[in-house]
């Protein structure tokens, strides 16, 4: 799930959790604090925190109530959390997050368009197609999950870059590796 298909209420939390903690994942705060500088009661305030650590958004640090904001978190509200691309020419490299976060959906959707928009032109035999439908596939596949995993979609991505990279395909070859952080 991407920050803009949270609610206003679950984005104003995590917000507000990024805000008191700076964006650091070790600082530990009260859920409960962050609801009521919201205007949530603690009930409110419990089912929010839930719902954004479910996302991996959020991570408990105590059971009576404190909580961090996780690497995922982190990078949701500095993307903007609405999943926005980079700008043009930029290629961030994927987290070591073990689930992709917000700005690694966007980065890998991005690279996933430009090899189906580039495929044709490829001029890629039987085999060698095979393969990067294969990868494509299994990267649709954590994509459409609820918890893609960095390290599979990684291991594909660096599967389709060794492909281009042999073929002599370099800018593709170019910007895998950066993506994949080789």
């Amino acid at each position: 799930m991407r920050p803009s298909s949270l609610e206003q209420i679950d984005r104003d939390f995590l917000q507000q959790l990024y805000d008191r903690t700076r964006g650091d994942a070790s600082i530990k705060v009260s859920m409960y604090e962050i609801g009521e500088a919201i205007d949530l009661d603690r009930d409110t305030s419990s089912q929010v925190a839930q719902t954004l650590i479910g996302l991996d958004f959020v991570e408990i640090k105590t059971l009576s109530g404190g909580i961090g904001i996780s690497p995922d978190g982190v990078a949701a509200i500095e993307s903007g959390g609405d999943g926005v691309a980079p700008p043009a020419g930029v290629v961030p490299a994927l987290s070591n997050a073990r689930i992709l976060s917000t700005a690694d959906l966007g980065a890998v959707e991005q690279i996933i368009a430009y090899l189906k928009n580039e495929a044709a032109g490829f001029n890629l035999d039987f085999e060698a197609m095979a393969e990067l439908v294969a990868d494509l596939r299994t990267i649709d596949a954590q994509l459409s999950s609820s918890r893609p995993k960095t390290d599979v979609v990684r291991a594909c991505l660096q599967s389709i870059e060794a492909l281009m990279t042999a073929l002599g395909h370099k800018e593709a070859g170019s910007r895998l590796r950066a993506l994949t952080g080789e």
